[in-house]
């Protein structure tokens, strides 16, 4: 679970997130407003689930969708791709737009919601609410999954050109398998395997065991440069493993990225490029931080 502060305006008595207006949530400052509207979001779709199906069956629909992100390597915003709001969100709006969900098996609410993500006109935007306006700013985003709360925003803004291009071939994988057998989850969630293409590893590492999170979690939050990187100076389909493979000692571990079509010059000289200033500026890093 997450756990989220807010710090109420000079002035403003604590209230529920609910209610709270808008003009109150605008005078909060930045990291407030997100916990606020994490709040909200929440809420709406807890509501939302109820007007349309039991919860426990959506529960089900919702943790099965993030188990086949997970095994797909298709999970997590700092990889590219959507992370567990965005799952939710459309795991909620393939039920809206079933045309029996009440009624539904589980496995008929998996199959429609492949069907539906890989039919759906990736430029136009998905939302669970239609009162909401979406931002502008947004129309040249790769997927548009938007929030539930005003001001909406794209939950899923940190796909790429090579991470969209991925989901939409593993969302089109699931629904093949599913339209042949709707029961046929564990084919449709087998764990993803090592293929053909050229694989560029990082490996980081540190003189302690306990800072080799610290330095993954740095890492993390510039993978998303990287692969726009590789993708601007080598122009390849980048394809990052969304997990560590973490030594026995825990002092280093490696990340793979898939390359897709031969690359232009060297990719792992743009890599380092892209990370060899950040992790010199990086004031706090452990001690014998290192990628390579």
């Amino acid at each position: 679970f997450d756990l989220f502060h807010a710090r109420m305006p000079d002035g403003e008595p604590v209230r529920a997130p609910e209610e709270l207006s808008q003009k109150v949530i605008d005078r909060m400052d930045p990291a407030s407003q997100r916990a606020i509207n994490a709040a909200r979001e929440g809420a709406f779709v807890a509501d939302a689930i109820t007007r349309t199906l039991d919860a426990s069956r959506f529960r089900t629909l919702a943790l099965d969708l993030r188990a086949w992100a997970k095994a797909r390597g298709v999970y997590g915003n700092a990889f590219g791709y959507p992370g567990g709001i965005t799952w939710t969100l459309l795991a909620l709006w393939s039920v809206q737009r079933h045309p029996s969900a009440a009624s539904a098996s589980v496995e008929a609410l998996r199959a429609h919601f492949f069907e539906a993500l890989d039919t759906h006109d990736w430029s136009e935007p998905v939302t669970v609410r239609d009162d909401l306006p979406v931002p502008d700013e947004t129309k040249h985003d790769r997927l548009r999954v938007m929030t539930p709360s005003a001001p909406s925003h794209n939950s899923a803004r940190n796909l790429t050109r090579s991470t969209a291009g991925v989901l939409r071939e593993e969302v089109r994988r699931a629904r093949k398998i599913l339209a042949r057998d709707p029961s046929a989850w564990s084919e449709a969630t087998e764990p993803l395997t090592s293929g053909d293409s050229r694989t560029l590893t990082l490996t980081a590492s540190v003189a302690q065991s306990g800072d080799l999170k610290a330095l993954t979690g740095w890492l993390e939050g510039r993978m998303v440069t990287v692969i726009l990187s590789l993708e601007r100076e080598s122009r390849v389909t980048a394809r990052p493993w969304p997990r560590w493979d973490i030594a026995a000692d825990a002092t280093h571990a490696t990340l793979r990225i898939e390359l897709r079509a031969e690359p232009a010059g060297d990719p792992a000289a743009t890599v380092r490029a892209v990370l060899r200033d950040a992790l010199d500026g990086w004031a706090d890093r452990p001690e014998g931080a290192h990628v390579e």
